[in-house]
């Protein structure tokens, strides 16, 4: 049986679902445009021996906005219920861009797992700059490194988006640009960072290579695709 709780957070509060068990627990972190039940099916996986949690990010579920939010904010909130709720060790799971959040819990907490399911860093090369070395070395990358340990303590399942990601921007950019497209796009390749890409586009229209009107249907067109893909 799940219970409904809340703690004060930042002059706000955050909303989140338990089911107490013991110090042994899991704890699941959806991404954007969804809520705590997100995680529901994933937890029942687990044995009742676990605590289960599930929480509603800030401005999703019954959590209201949190001004200024950030990812150390939102790790802070983690960190805040798993004290609460006195789980030792937790298995943490973020989905999508919940994940960031997650990946961001695992380089300042002691985990039992780190489980990221389809996580929304806009490439796998991105992944670098949220966790150490140490801690990828014990990850399970079953594509981005294409190697295989499935005893790790560490998961990355789905990077699919990913590859998708990279993919469909190239397209846009042979469909805007026609052959300099190629060469435009292995400037952005490795981040796919939308306000670089703007950048470049802005460059673009200043040469004169594309008009303004090509321009803003270039920006709206890697914006609109980089919203889908967030999950």
């Amino acid at each position: 049986m799940y219970t409904q709780k809340s703690i004060p957070f930042n002059k706000s509060e955050v909303h989140y679902s338990i089911q107490k068990s013991s110090e042994k627990g899991v704890v699941f972190y959806h991404g954007d445009g969804q809520n705590h039940t997100a995680g529901n099916s994933i937890l029942e996986l687990f044995p009742d021996q676990y605590t289960k949690v599930s929480i509603d990010r800030p401005g999703h579920g019954k959590s209201p906005f949190l001004t200024g939010r950030t990812i150390e904010k939102e790790c802070e909130i983690l960190e805040t219920i798993v004290g609460k709720e006195g789980i030792k060790d937790p298995v943490v799971i973020g989905h999508s861009s919940g994940a960031v959040i997650a990946a961001s819990f695992a380089m300042r907490n002691k985990l039992q797992a780190l489980i990221l399911l389809n996580p929304f860093f806009m490439n796998p090369r991105k992944l670098f700059w949220y966790l150490p070395a140490s801690l990828l070395e014990k990850m399970y990358l079953n594509q981005a490194k294409g190697k295989h340990n499935p005893n790790a303590p560490y998961h990355i399942f789905g990077h699919g988006p990913s590859v998708k990601l990279a993919d469909e921007i190239k397209k846009i950019y042979v469909e805007m640009l026609g052959p300099l497209g190629i060469k435009q796009f292995e400037k952005v390749k490795d981040t796919f960072e939308e306000n670089e890409i703007i950048e470049q586009i802005h460059e673009l229209q200043s040469k004169n290579i594309i008009s303004k009107k090509e321009a803003k249907q270039f920006e709206d067109r890697i914006h609109h695709l980089l919203e889908k893909l967030k999950g």
